[in-house]
């Protein structure tokens, strides 16, 4: 039985990640629910403690390693038996120190293509599906079984279509979390210009929200890494708006 019915328990997560595209997963040390599960490395938020602060405290205790280039992803809410927790997803790209299991814990690289370890966590699920997304969005990386809605189409929608991969285009964050509601993969959130400003407003609305957002408008490829400091999954090129 949850005892924690109500109470929503924030957590950190790493998701590290080297450019071959290979990611980091941990065991959970004996003692703590789900003993053995494998899992993306992260802990409790403490409170009046940011993410990213979190982020570094806990890898340090659990992996020895100090991050030195983490950018905000997407978040969402799990419900277990012991608990309720929401995953704060960020990608760590860079970090330095040995790495070592300090709580007796194992660690892997792994690929999507060829996961072998078991078994993971419920809450690795929706980000396995986020890293299967591209991060760079158009027309030639569209597939057959991947549809993509309009706003208008997202306001008329009562459930899920029936398509392996679905993204939508929002303008607002009432509507991305409508699509997370809907169990859309994706928000595509248009740009109103390049500026500083523009940018703003987008971290404003995609900050914590449930769904990996890509950004789109007067940007192109050249502009990933902004994106990502942003907090966008990738680049929606305007091709396919």
């Amino acid at each position: 039985m949850n005892n924690n019915v109500g109470h929503i328990t924030e957590v950190a997560v790493a998701i590290f990640l080297k450019p071959d595209d290979t990611f980091l997963l941990s065991s959970r040390p004996t003692g703590k629910p789900y003993a053995g599960f494998w899992e993306f490395p992260g802990g409790k938020i403490e409170t009046g403690e940011t993410v990213r602060a979190a982020l570094v405290r806990e890898l340090l205790e659990e992996l020895n390693v100090t991050i030195t280039h983490a950018t905000p992803w997407f978040s969402f809410i799990m419900h277990y038996t012991h608990a309720t927790v929401r995953l704060h997803c960020w990608r760590v790209s860079q970090w330095h120190g040995e790495m070592r299991g300090m709580e007796g814990q194992q660690f892997q690289w792994q690929t999507l293509a060829a996961l072998s370890v078991s078994p993971t966590l419920p809450g690795c699920a929706p980000i396995f599906k986020a890293l299967a997304l591209p991060l760079i969005y158009s027309h030639a990386t569209l597939s057959s079984d991947t549809l993509q809605l309009s706003t208008a189409q997202l306001a008329a929608m009562t459930k899920r279509p029936d398509f392996n991969i679905v993204g939508v285009t929002v303008n607002t964050r009432q509507e991305i979390e409508r699509a997370a509601e809907l169990k859309c993969d994706f928000a595509i959130l248009p740009l109103t210009d390049s500026s500083p400003f523009a940018w703003q407003i987008f971290t404003e609305l995609t900050t914590a929200t449930p769904l990996p957002c890509y950004a789109t408008g007067a940007i192109g490829k050249e502009d990933l890494s902004l994106a990502f400091a942003h907090g966008a999954h990738g680049i929606a090129l305007a091709d396919k708006l």
